[in-house]
């Protein structure tokens, strides 16, 4: 299978995990600086944030709100929170406790029973530089999301069989 293949694929089945989404409101962002000591002193300078906005270069600060409906959803599928920040990584916090950690591999968070039917205040320290993708809640096919997973595995297991030189549009030989 060669790579444009493995993306066709891979768009098609993420087509259908996401269930619709609410977006955060209020989004600001702003710079930070880390002077090592686990804490940030953040910018005075925050901007109003919207998806493709470009975040500020190195650590960033972004704020906002989300609300978390409170209504039941049928089996296989579940609400979470959708942060998409690109390849930047950083520390996730609801209502100021620190939550969760994000990548671009973490980006579908769970949500607590106790927060359903509430506003909870979002920050997000991050670190690196890209733009802005997606700030919200979401509700997603557990089968999707699982097929998705296995897919990804089992690619990535062929991808590195070759000692990692899997490059564009290189033909992935494979044995299952």
């Amino acid at each position: 299978m060669d790579k444009q293949m493995y993306d066709s694929i891979w768009h098609a089945l993420a087509d259908h995990l996401k269930r619709g989404t609410a977006p955060a409101s209020g989004l600001l962002a702003c710079a930070a600086e880390n002077p090592g000591d686990g804490e940030y002193i953040i910018s005075e300078n925050k901007v109003s944030l919207k998806p493709g906005d470009s975040l500020p270069d190195g650590n960033c600060v972004v704020t906002g709100k989300i609300h978390i409906p409170d209504e039941a959803l049928p089996d296989g599928y579940e609400r979470t929170f959708l942060v998409d920040f690109g390849k930047r990584d950083g520390q996730f916090f609801v209502n100021g406790e620190l939550y969760h950690g994000v990548d671009a591999n973490r980006r579908f968070l769970p949500i607590r029973d106790e927060w359903k039917g509430q506003t909870v205040d979002i920050k997000i320290i991050a670190k690196g530089n890209s733009q802005f993708g997606y700030l919200g809640t979401t509700v997603i096919d557990k089968e999707v999301q699982a097929l998705l997973y296995t897919f990804n595995i089992v690619l990535n297991y062929f991808a590195t069989e070759d000692g990692g030189k899997y490059m564009e549009n290189r033909v992935i030989d494979g044995r299952m």
